[in-house]
Protein backbone atom coordinates (compact mmCIF):
# COMPACT_ATOMS: atom_id res chain seq x y z
CA UNK A 1 0.00 0.00 0.00
CA UNK A 2 3.05 2.90 0.71
CA UNK A 3 4.14 1.84 -2.79
CA UNK A 4 0.42 3.03 -3.90
CA UNK A 5 0.15 6.22 -2.10
CA UNK A 6 -2.23 4.97 0.46
CA UNK A 7 -0.06 4.48 3.69
CA UNK A 8 -1.57 6.90 5.47
CA UNK A 9 -3.52 5.22 8.19
CA UNK A 10 -2.39 1.70 7.15
CA UNK A 11 -4.03 2.51 3.50
CA UNK A 12 -7.00 4.41 4.66
CA UNK A 13 -7.13 8.02 3.25
CA UNK A 14 -8.20 10.15 0.54
CA UNK A 15 -7.65 12.47 -2.30
CA UNK A 16 -8.90 15.75 -2.31
CA UNK A 17 -8.34 16.90 -6.13
CA UNK A 18 -10.08 19.33 -7.87
CA UNK A 19 -12.27 18.33 -10.62
CA UNK A 20 -10.41 16.96 -13.96
CA UNK A 21 -7.82 15.97 -12.53
CA UNK A 22 -8.17 12.59 -12.65
CA UNK A 23 -8.94 11.08 -9.89
CA UNK A 24 -11.21 8.31 -11.69
CA UNK A 25 -7.99 7.49 -13.97
CA UNK A 26 -5.48 7.49 -10.79
CA UNK A 27 -7.56 4.98 -9.20
CA UNK A 28 -7.80 2.47 -12.45
CA UNK A 29 -3.91 2.72 -12.27
CA UNK A 30 -4.07 1.86 -8.33
CA UNK A 31 -6.51 -1.09 -9.32
CA UNK A 32 -3.87 -1.77 -11.96
CA UNK A 33 -0.69 -1.84 -10.08
CA UNK A 34 -2.39 -3.81 -7.21
CA UNK A 35 -3.38 -6.40 -9.83
CA UNK A 36 -0.08 -6.93 -11.40
CA UNK A 37 1.26 -7.81 -7.58
CA UNK A 38 -1.74 -10.37 -6.93
CA UNK A 39 -4.64 -11.09 -9.46
CA UNK A 40 -7.00 -12.30 -7.15
CA UNK A 41 -7.67 -8.48 -5.35
CA UNK A 42 -10.93 -7.40 -5.47
CA UNK A 43 -12.16 -3.96 -5.50
CA UNK A 44 -15.46 -2.03 -4.90
CA UNK A 45 -16.23 1.74 -6.03
CA UNK A 46 -19.35 3.17 -4.19
CA UNK A 47 -21.12 6.10 -6.60
CA UNK A 48 -23.53 8.39 -5.26
CA UNK A 49 -25.92 8.25 -8.08
CA UNK A 50 -26.27 6.83 -12.08
CA UNK A 51 -24.40 9.28 -13.62
CA UNK A 52 -21.30 8.83 -11.73
CA UNK A 53 -21.86 4.61 -11.81
CA UNK A 54 -21.75 5.05 -16.02
CA UNK A 55 -18.29 6.83 -15.80
CA UNK A 56 -17.19 4.42 -14.08
CA UNK A 57 -18.24 1.48 -16.14
CA UNK A 58 -16.57 3.52 -18.82
CA UNK A 59 -13.28 4.12 -17.35
CA UNK A 60 -13.09 0.33 -16.24
CA UNK A 61 -13.40 -0.77 -19.73
CA UNK A 62 -10.89 1.70 -21.10
CA UNK A 63 -8.37 1.28 -18.34
CA UNK A 64 -8.29 -1.67 -16.44
CA UNK A 65 -7.45 -4.79 -18.81
CA UNK A 66 -10.27 -7.12 -20.09
CA UNK A 67 -8.85 -9.72 -18.32
CA UNK A 68 -9.15 -8.10 -14.53
CA UNK A 69 -12.26 -6.19 -15.50
CA UNK A 70 -14.48 -8.78 -12.99
CA UNK A 71 -11.80 -7.86 -10.17
CA UNK A 72 -14.00 -4.35 -10.33
CA UNK A 73 -17.38 -4.11 -9.06
CA UNK A 74 -19.66 -0.51 -8.83
CA UNK A 75 -22.42 -0.14 -6.63
CA UNK A 76 -24.57 3.16 -6.68
CA UNK A 77 -24.64 4.31 -2.41
CA UNK A 78 -28.54 3.02 -2.80
CA UNK A 79 -27.37 -0.18 -3.92
CA UNK A 80 -25.52 -0.38 -1.62
CA UNK A 81 -27.73 0.34 1.45
CA UNK A 82 -30.53 -2.01 -0.07
CA UNK A 83 -28.12 -4.69 0.04
CA UNK A 84 -27.17 -3.91 4.21
CA UNK A 85 -30.85 -3.45 4.61
CA UNK A 86 -30.78 -7.12 3.51
CA UNK A 87 -28.53 -8.14 6.36
CA UNK A 88 -25.86 -9.01 3.38
CA UNK A 89 -22.42 -7.60 3.42
CA UNK A 90 -19.29 -7.24 0.94
CA UNK A 91 -15.72 -8.24 1.24
CA UNK A 92 -13.00 -6.17 -1.02
CA UNK A 93 -9.26 -6.06 -0.96
CA UNK A 94 -9.94 -2.00 -1.95
CA UNK A 95 -13.38 0.06 -1.02
CA UNK A 96 -13.20 3.11 -2.92
CA UNK A 97 -16.08 6.25 -2.34
CA UNK A 98 -16.36 8.32 -5.19
CA UNK A 99 -17.68 11.70 -4.83
CA UNK A 100 -16.92 10.96 -0.68
CA UNK A 101 -18.56 14.48 0.19
CA UNK A 102 -21.96 12.85 -0.87
CA UNK A 103 -21.59 10.24 2.23
CA UNK A 104 -21.16 12.79 5.31
CA UNK A 105 -25.27 12.36 6.03
CA UNK A 106 -26.22 9.52 8.63
CA UNK A 107 -27.79 7.37 6.50
CA UNK A 108 -24.77 7.02 4.41
CA UNK A 109 -22.02 6.59 6.65
CA UNK A 110 -22.96 3.18 7.03
CA UNK A 111 -21.39 2.93 3.75
CA UNK A 112 -18.36 3.02 5.50
CA UNK A 113 -18.86 0.94 8.35
CA UNK A 114 -16.93 -2.17 8.42
CA UNK A 115 -20.02 -4.37 9.40
CA UNK A 116 -21.21 -4.06 6.13
CA UNK A 117 -18.06 -3.29 3.80
CA UNK A 118 -15.13 -5.61 4.92
CA UNK A 119 -12.02 -4.26 3.21
CA UNK A 120 -7.68 -3.96 3.70
CA UNK A 121 -7.83 -0.43 1.93
CA UNK A 122 -10.34 2.31 1.67
CA UNK A 123 -10.08 5.24 -0.97
CA UNK A 124 -12.23 8.26 -0.61
CA UNK A 125 -12.25 10.88 -3.69
CA UNK A 126 -13.56 14.02 -3.60
CA UNK A 127 -12.83 17.58 -5.31
CA UNK A 128 -14.73 19.26 -1.76
CA UNK A 129 -13.78 17.30 1.16
CA UNK A 130 -14.29 20.27 3.59
CA UNK A 131 -18.29 20.71 4.88
CA UNK A 132 -19.95 23.88 5.03
CA UNK A 133 -21.65 22.09 8.08
CA UNK A 134 -18.43 20.70 9.43
CA UNK A 135 -20.02 17.05 8.62
CA UNK A 136 -16.51 16.19 6.96
CA UNK A 137 -14.97 16.25 10.58
CA UNK A 138 -16.77 12.79 11.31
CA UNK A 139 -14.33 10.82 8.71
CA UNK A 140 -11.44 12.63 9.56
CA UNK A 141 -10.02 10.30 11.32
CA UNK A 142 -10.99 7.35 9.27
CA UNK A 143 -10.20 8.60 5.69
CA UNK A 144 -8.16 11.74 6.05
CA UNK A 145 -6.93 13.81 2.91
CA UNK A 146 -3.97 11.90 1.91
CA UNK A 147 -3.10 14.38 -0.74
CA UNK A 148 -4.91 17.46 -2.46
CA UNK A 149 -4.41 19.58 -5.46
CA UNK A 150 -6.61 22.69 -5.14
CA UNK A 151 -7.54 24.63 -8.57
CA UNK A 152 -4.66 26.74 -8.50
CA UNK A 153 -2.48 23.74 -8.36
CA UNK A 154 -4.29 22.32 -10.81
CA UNK A 155 -4.45 24.70 -13.50
CA UNK A 156 -0.61 26.07 -12.84
CA UNK A 157 0.97 22.35 -13.35
CA UNK A 158 -1.21 22.09 -16.24
CA UNK A 159 -3.62 19.10 -14.57
CA UNK A 160 -6.41 20.91 -16.18
CA UNK A 161 -6.92 22.37 -18.91
CA UNK A 162 -7.07 26.67 -18.28
CA UNK A 163 -10.95 27.58 -18.47
CA UNK A 164 -13.01 30.59 -18.01
CA UNK A 165 -15.92 30.11 -15.62
CA UNK A 166 -19.28 31.80 -16.48
CA UNK A 167 -21.99 33.12 -13.28
CA UNK A 168 -24.78 33.18 -15.81
CA UNK A 169 -28.33 34.94 -14.04
CA UNK A 170 -31.15 32.55 -14.45
CA UNK A 171 -34.39 34.25 -13.08
CA UNK A 172 -36.36 31.16 -11.35
CA UNK A 173 -39.70 30.60 -10.56
CA UNK A 174 -40.92 30.58 -7.05
CA UNK A 175 -41.37 26.56 -6.59
CA UNK A 176 -37.77 26.64 -8.61
CA UNK A 177 -36.59 28.83 -6.26
CA UNK A 178 -37.87 26.60 -3.18
CA UNK A 179 -36.50 23.90 -5.06
CA UNK A 180 -33.09 25.50 -5.51
CA UNK A 181 -32.86 26.13 -1.68
CA UNK A 182 -33.52 22.85 -0.02
CA UNK A 183 -30.68 21.36 -2.65
CA UNK A 184 -28.26 24.16 -1.48
CA UNK A 185 -29.20 23.79 2.12
CA UNK A 186 -29.00 19.77 2.09
CA UNK A 187 -27.16 18.13 -1.09
CA UNK A 188 -27.11 14.86 0.00
CA UNK A 189 -30.77 14.31 0.59
CA UNK A 190 -31.89 15.54 -4.03
CA UNK A 191 -31.95 12.65 -5.64
CA UNK A 192 -30.12 12.71 -9.00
Amino acid sequence: AKDLGLSHKNGWGTLEWFMGVGKTFATCDIFNKMLQRNDAYNFIVTVPGTENELQWRTAIKEFIPIRYQQNVQVYSATKLMLLFDEGKYLKCTLFVIDELHEYYTDDRLRVINPNYVQTTFCLGLTATYEDIKNRHKALMDVLPVIDKIDEFEAVREGYVSKFIEYNLSVNLTEAESQKYDYVRLSPSSYSR
